[in-house]
């Protein structure tokens, strides 16, 4: 058999391809991922905290021995875990601006259906303008004055006949009996037991 057949078995098995994004960056850096794949069960995910206990299982198993961390892989561990920082952190900041930008298109639209509702204005305000005679159809002129002549006159003709006059209030007639109800417990034809 070939010395160097299965030297990559392991990588190209993860399910995870984070590692090509390493490789992309510095080779030098997957030296170590195949030991840590088989000695320490690691997925191979730009994940800071499966880094964080991977680092933790190498300081373990080599008891703060620097030379034997050194074989582990310590640095390239601390080198992926300095990337999925700044992985994690570009996502975060981009989820933020996805955010700010989809509340700012709220906005917006806020603001862009508001407008529509400012533009209606008064349109007799328009015509009694000085110097819009040539938007005044003949004639405007004339009844313009006679508007502004008696408003109030035509307001209190309109409002007197809608609304009637009041009744005398007199007091209601008493009774000359308190009525007959079931609460004073008689007994009407209508109410049998």
């Amino acid at each position: 058999m070939v010395k160097g057949a299965s030297k990559n078995k392991l990588k190209n098995e993860l399910q995870c391809k984070d590692w090509k994004f390493i490789e992309a960056q510095d080779p030098s850096k997957l030296k170590y991922l195949e030991k840590w794949i088989t000695t320490y069960n690691y997925d191979g995910r730009l994940n800071s905290q499966k880094l964080v206990n991977l680092q933790d299982a190498i300081i373990k198993r080599t008891k703060h021995d620097p030379r034997k961390m050194d074989k582990e892989g310590y640095e390239d561990v601390d080198y992926w875990l300095k990337v999925a920082k700044r992985r994690e952190e570009g996502v975060k900041k981009r989820k933020e601006e996805e955010k700010e930008k989809e509340e700012e298109n709220c906005r917006k639209q806020l603001m862009f259906h508001r407008a529509e509702d400012n533009e209606t204005g008064c349109v007799g305000a328009r015509w009694r303008q000085p110097g819009n005679a040539a938007i005044q159809p003949q004639g405007a002129q004339e009844q313009e004055a006679q508007i502004d002549e008696q408003p109030q006159a035509h307001a209190t003709a309109v409002t007197s006949s809608i609304y009637p006059g009041l009744p005398p209030q007199d007091p209601p007639p008493e009774y000359p009996t308190p009525p007959q109800t079931r609460s004073n417990k008689i007994s009407l034809r209508w109410s049998r037991q």
